[in-house]
């Protein structure tokens, strides 16, 4: 998560959007859904920032929906 938000702050969604697959990748295979949605939602914000507005509404939603499903709506939501 610190790599894709640090890309963010400097600018660099590319590499944003590197790390936030990575992230959530990683967080998913380990179990943890509010990590997982937390990597997710870097990486729509990076999906943003690169202006691939499909690609960041459809990670948003995986994020949302993980929320949801997990118990974990309304939890923290990264700050870039």
């Amino acid at each position: 998560l610190g790599l894709a938000a640090l890309a963010l702050a400097r600018g660099d969604p590319a590499e944003a959007v590197s790390a936030g697959r990575q992230a959530a990748a990683e967080f998913g295979a380990m179990g943890t859904p509010l990590f997982q949605a937390e990597a997710l939602t870097l990486l729509s914000k990076a999906y943003t920032a690169m202006g691939d507005a499909a690609a960041a509404q459809t990670t948003s939603a995986e994020a949302a929906a993980l929320r949801i499903t997990s118990g974990t709506a309304g939890e923290f939501s990264s700050q870039p």
